[in-house]
């Protein structure tokens, strides 16, 4: 099976990850993905980069710059590394030579297939703050957040109508980001104060192939 190779330290991985964004951002057309994956990484990556670069100057780094800058690769780290997974390790319209930008190598040329995951996914909500809430996909048959077989992560559908009405055509959800630690953050806008949101999940291989959906999940938004 094939290895990311991503380096770990702050000075190479910020060579990487420059390189490697623009790489994912120049030929998103090229690769047929749909912006809206990227973007999903961009804020996080806008924060690293900002951050990287105040930390990085030797005459005006304070122990805080440092601090933010790391705590803002481990937000990154996680998303990218799920950006490729999702999109860009198994894609066949990705040239071999661009894989190899992206830190990707495999063992042979040979892509074993992945299953699709049977597990069925319980969407656990939290609300965190005003008109925004966690939510940790959990494998239902052991109540953990670790991936069940085959999955590499998950994804939130999410459904908002007027209170105690439930959604009339599956249409009505909307697809979230995806997450590869099964933890998601839901925001909402203050105009869907007292609104219901109706939430499930679905596990995902590396392909992008999902799995059974769960429950629905039931939240005011406040």
């Amino acid at each position: 099976m094939g290895k990311n190779f991503i380096p770990a330290s702050i000075a190479k991985f910020t060579e990487y990850i420059k390189i490697a964004y623009a790489k994912a951002q120049e030929n998103l057309v090229v690769y047929g993905i749909s912006p809206d994956k990227l973007a999903a990484v961009t804020p996080a990556y806008n924060r690293y980069i900002a951050a990287e670069a105040l930390a990085a100057d030797p005459d005006t780094a304070t122990t805080g710059h440092r601090r933010e800058r790391d705590d803002a690769k481990k937000v990154l780290d996680p998303l990218w590394r799920g950006f490729l997974n999702a999109n860009i390790r198994y894609n066949e319209l990705v040239p071999a030579a661009d894989l190899e930008v992206f830190g990707i190598k495999r063992g042979d040329d040979i892509r074993t297939p992945a299953g699709v995951p049977e597990a069925i996914p319980m969407a656990s909500l939290k609300r965190v703050g005003a008109f925004r809430f966690e939510a940790h996909v959990l494998d239902s048959a052991t109540g953990k957040l670790k991936n069940p077989l085959h999955a590499t992560g998950s994804y939130l559908y999410v459904a908002v109508t007027d209170l105690d009405k439930e959604p009339e055509h599956e249409d009505e959800f909307h697809k979230r980001d995806f997450s590869s630690n099964n933890k998601h953050v839901l925001e909402f806008r203050m105009e869907q104060k007292g609104k219901q949101a109706n939430v499930y999940a679905r596990y995902s291989n590396p392909h992008g192939k999902e799995g059974p959906e769960g429950p629905t999940e039931v939240i005011v938004i406040s």
